[in-house]
């Protein structure tokens, strides 16, 4: 399964009452050579697991969950079999269903197992934060490249080589006609003749705009950044319409013969700035309205409302609180209207409950580092909301 935006509202979607089982796999090569270490760390997840499902679920539960784990006995190997791509694998398997999600990627997860009525998608979340889509121009006076970058994968798309038009003009090699005498002439020929491939060089990029979009479009970029000479990164952003929800930035860094992942090394500083520059403006934008919610109880009660248009939560950060019979959530010591304190299930995950809440009200998720989140203030507490009214 491929990672994008549909895929994760589809998770988010997902549920089964007996349980959904999510598994994390963090298969870092550079951490431990071993695949035997990757194995025995998965065992000991899913034997957690079990121990866990077997307090807390019905018989019909662990039922569900033992025979289902026999069935994916294929999709576990490959979860830690050294041939895998990526060092970051997924699988979402609900129990009650012979369906079977799995995602591999180049960024590193946390391994983990779960099983809860709905997939635990909360990481995907941090993982799309540093590794969504990207495109990357890299253009030079011999050409323009466009890369494709993905949660850790680099891939070139398409070259356009600057070809000198010598059907319409050519360079003059040699002293000037009118003095044939002077070979300095030379020089003056070929300046004449390096400035009119520059402003042929120019023209090309300036009208290559719709080309720009088709490639955004295309494939789903959230981040645009263009490395290269200044003149060249200049013509090509100065005329160039942002579309919404596209963040361009630009580089100096990187040589366009580079191969794709060396080129995206060079531009990574400049291209995490950007990723970087996104997140603060949310931060920012708390700061400076009114019309926001911070903290748990606040942002659990307008996000139930349908009310938070953007949601700001801390990746590092957990909360726990409650859930009434009628799947109203609260923080901790709060009991809603018309409820039994008594009959409220404690909920230690409030997080991914407020992320599951957020995607199915189509609320924007911006996932912080903690030092950002921490900008958000003590009464944020690593949680805060932009309110749709």
């Amino acid at each position: 399964m491929e990672l994008d935006k549909d895929t994760i509202n589809r998770l988010a979607r997902m549920s089964d009452p007996l349980g959904v089982i999510s598994v994390y796999v963090d298969a870092d090569r550079e951490e431990s050579t071993d695949p035997n270490a990757w194995r025995l760390r998965l065992r000991h997840q899913l034997d957690k697991l079990q121990e866990h499902f077997g307090g807390e679920a019905s018989r019909e539960a662990q039922m569900a969950l033992d025979r289902r784990l026999n069935e994916l006995e294929p999709e576990l190997r490959w979860l830690q079999d050294p041939s895998t791509h990526g060092i970051g694998r997924v699988l979402f398997a609900p129990l009650q269903t012979d369906e079977v999600y799995t995602i591999s990627m180049q960024v590193k997860v946390k391994d983990l197992a779960l099983c809860e009525s709905t997939p635990y998608i909360r990481p995907l979340l941090s993982v799309w934060e540093k590794g969504s889509p990207t495109g990357i121009i890299a253009v030079s006076a011999g050409g323009v490249r466009f890369v494709d970058y993905r949660f850790g994968m680099a891939k070139d798309l398409a070259t356009w080589e600057f070809h000198k038009p010598t059907q319409d003009w050519h360079e003059k090699k040699g002293p000037s006609p009118s003095s044939p005498a002077e070979p300095r002439q030379g020089v003056a020929h070929r300046d004449r003749f390096d400035a009119k491939y520059a402003e042929h060089v120019l023209h090309f990029l300036h009208t290559r705009h719709q080309l720009i979009d088709d490639y955004v479009r295309k494939n789903k970029w959230e981040y645009l950044l263009v490395t290269g000479e200044s003149p060249l990164v200049d013509a090509i952003l100065s005329r160039y319409d942002v579309p919404p929800g596209l963040t361009v930035g630009r580089s100096s860094q990187g040589v366009w013969e580079m191969p794709a992942a060396a080129l995206v090394d060079a531009v990574a500083p400049d291209l995490e700035a950007a990723r970087a520059e996104t997140r603060r403006k949310y931060v920012r934008e708390v700061l400076d309205r009114k019309d926001v919610v911070f903290g748990l109880d606040q942002t659990l009660t307008a996000i139930q409302q349908g009310q938070v248009g953007v949601l700001l939560i801390n990746e590092a950060r957990e909360w726990s609180g409650s859930r009434s019979n009628d799947g109203v959530y609260v923080s901790e010591g709060v009991v809603p209207p018309g409820a039994d304190d008594k009959d409220l299930q404690p909920e230690e995950r409030m997080g991914e409950r407020l992320v599951e809440l957020a995607m199915r009200n189509d609320t924007e998720v911006v996932v912080l580092d903690p030092q950002l989140a921490d900008e958000l203030g003590v009464q944020a507490r690593g949680l805060a909301g932009l309110l749709r009214w």
